[in-house]
């Protein structure tokens, strides 16, 4: 299970407490993966969870490395979504999922800090980047609204809306050799 901008693993915890899987966190920020790691040491320590710095447009992953990604309340802050769509789908491997929730727009009008280099995409444009690098998509709003929580699919025998080979994977960035 990949977590895009862990921050200090707070859910990494959550989630190593209660199922039995292997975690990544990324985070381009270091000094938070710190905390994280400390925070998540046992797991750590049993090889159950690992972090590294890195930025989800060049990860440094082999293709279909993930059954499951998710990130929470960081694609607002994301340049190029298309890039970053097509980078989780290439690490995904087929029938994985991403789930992506961020606060809708109108919530993010509200903060006064997002005032400063969020960026607000559309359910249209989130939708939009995931097909285009190959999901199958579902997005719904929760918390009153004030969320949305969009599922990225990519395909395989559990994604009946995929068509067998309607999308190959794309060759890895320009900077790392093929796998």
């Amino acid at each position: 299970v990949l977590d895009i901008g862990c921050g200090n693993g707070y859910v990494l915890n959550l989630l190593a407490q209660t199922r039995k899987a292997t975690f990544e966190g990324i985070d381009p920020a270091a000094g938070i993966l710190e905390a994280a790691a400390k925070r998540n040491r046992q797991f750590v320590k049993a090889g159950q969870m690992r972090f590294s710095q890195q930025d989800v447009s060049a990860l440094s992953f082999a293709n279909e490395t993930f059954t499951k990604a998710y990130t929470i309340n960081t694609v607002d802050c994301w340049e190029d979504l298309d890039r970053r769509m097509e980078e989780i789908w290439r690490v995904l491997k087929p029938g994985g999922s991403f789930i992506n929730t961020l606060y809708s727009n109108e919530a993010l009008a509200r903060f006064s800090h997002t005032r400063f280099g969020y960026r607000r995409y559309t359910p249209e444009q989130l939708k939009s980047a995931g097909v285009n690098a190959g999901f199958t998509v579902n997005a719904a709003p929760f918390l009153q609204a004030a969320a949305i929580c969009t599922i990225y699919q990519t395909g395989g025998t559990n994604c009946a809306t995929a068509q067998p080979d309607s999308h190959a994977r794309p060759p890895p960035p320009q900077d790392q050799p093929p796998l």
